[in-house]
């Protein structure tokens, strides 16, 4: 879930387009690009020298998205390129165009089951009152062309697994943030290599998704790895705040309990009234009447807003946004993001 805090700001750049189009005079930039004698200075005024860091302020998570979109269309022009010299080198490809090729020798055999739509329907949890043969049949070609696009990635692995592609374009680098733990519930040792903050809101889609993401993240690096939870209840979801007010006053009766609510909380997020909270309250080893009465003096409010500030400050303007030792992941990304960077964060350790 997204903010829309940048409308304004394109309206003037809109504005200010429309001005410049329209102005009869031909005034020079005030910019004038030459070459850097200092490879951090990205400008000087006057004396001044302005660098990098102090232009990407505010804005580092933009920059990197926009930076990490730009690299994903390089990285696959090259694996296009890589796959047609593998495809013209194999003699059966001959008679055959690229796309021949791969459906034959490749991505041939991908078959979806209604067992498999079935999956993905509750893997996605997509309400009933949605599903119809068209929605299954749209479902059914996608898993299909999902299918075939791992196919094709394993293929081009498998090829490369011996003489790999040497790669000489850097990977954008992901901002760092300081990050404030403060009193927030952590799952796992506060002393782990790795830690996980996971700026979340219960009512949120994307965020249920994530929290599956992060359960397979707990069992792949165990020990290794600590969630900390930041509460972002976003204003247009009604029931958030009180989620996130009910889950603190239950992790202050039972401490464990707050992960329990996190769970059922993203398992249900049709049930998340203060009376259906009650009602499971005790399954996690907690008064309901307490939890009740801690939510209506709203004591917990102060905590979530502190969150909710800090989120702001440092970037956060989705749901879910994570920040793994620091460094952001933004959304609800697969397992592989998060494996590839904390396999990073523990290599560094290690140094």
């Amino acid at each position: 879930m997204t903010f829309m805090k940048k409308e304004i700001l394109l309206s003037m750049l809109v504005v200010f387009g429309i001005f410049q189009a329209c102005s009869k005079s031909e005034s020079k930039s005030g910019f004038k690009f030459v070459t850097a004698k200092d490879q951090t200075a990205a400008a000087k005024n006057g004396a001044q020298n302005i660098t990098y860091k102090d232009i990407t302020s505010g804005i580092e998570a933009d920059v990197y998205e926009l930076e990490k979109k730009i690299f994903d269309l390089k990285m696959e022009n090259l694996k296009q390129i890589v796959m047609k010299n593998i495809i013209e080198g194999d003699k059966n490809s001959k008679g055959l165009t690229q796309e021949q090729y791969i459906e034959k020798y490749v991505v041939n055999g991908i078959k979806i089951s209604p067992k498999d739509i079935e999956n993905f329907i509750k893997e996605k949890k997509i309400p009933d009152a949605q599903i119809t043969e068209e929605i299954k049949g749209r479902i059914k070609t996608y898993m299909e062309m999902e299918g075939k696009q791992k196919k094709l990635e394993d293929w081009l692995n498998g090829k490369l697994a011996k003489s790999p592609v040497e790669v000489y374009m850097n990977k954008p680098s992901r901002p760092f943030f300081k990050v404030e733990y403060g009193n927030s519930p952590r799952y796992g040792k506060v002393d782990a290599p790795v830690t996980i903050v996971e700026f979340s809101d219960f009512q949120c889609p994307h965020c249920s998704t994530a929290s599956d993401t992060i359960k397979l993240v707990k069992e792949k690096f165990k020990d290794k790895v600590s969630v900390v939870y930041k509460n972002f209840p976003l204003p247009f979801h009604t029931q958030a705040r009180t989620a996130s007010l009910a889950a603190l006053c239950g992790h202050e009766q039972k401490p464990e309990s707050f992960w329990k609510f996190h769970d059922h909380f993203f398992a249900n997020q049709d049930k998340l009234s203060l009376e259906e909270i009650q009602k499971v309250a005790k399954d996690f080893g907690v008064d309901g009447a307490k939890l009740k009465e801690c939510v209506d003096s709203q004591k917990f409010s102060k905590a979530v807003d502190a969150d909710i500030e800090q989120g702001k400050i440092i970037s956060v303007k989705s749901t879910p946004t994570f920040f793994v030792n620091g460094k952001l992941v933004s959304g609800a990304q697969p397992l592989e993001v998060f494996a590839e960077l904390i396999e990073e964060e523990l290599s560094n350790v290690k140094k």
